[in-house]
């Protein structure tokens, strides 16, 4: 489990007894992004390196805290929260591009206002 490998490398408390593997992962993975290891707290979080097979979500959360920072975009978040935050935030500037409806943009204008 990464969680155990980046715990020991970044002296981070151990798995704590009873302390879950789903716990274990947030929390560390929370420490990680609060101290500005983007990369290496969405890898906990889900168990994959970025560029593994099945490391679709750590590149979405990798992108989201980029494309929010990029945006100044802050919900108030930290630690394992932000990480969701931040799939979700990659996800979205990740997908494609649908062509907008111009009464759909002249009413998000309007609104914007």
């Amino acid at each position: 489990m990464l969680a155990t490998e980046y715990a020991k490398y970044y002296n981070i408390e151990p798995q704590r007894d009873n302390e879950s593997d789903s716990n274990f992962k947030s929390r560390v993975s929370g420490k990680l992004r609060d101290a500005g290891n983007i990369i290496e707290a969405h890898e906990v979080a889900q168990d994959k390196r970025y560029d593994a097979d099945g490391g679709e979500n750590v590149m979405a959360g990798i992108a989201g805290a980029m494309a929010m920072a990029m945006q100044g975009k802050d919900y108030g978040s930290k630690g394992s929260s932000l990480i969701g935050d931040e799939i979700a935030a990659g996800r979205k500037a990740m997908s494609p591009k649908k062509e907008i409806d111009p009464t759909m943009l002249l009413m998000k204008i309007l609104l914007d206002k």
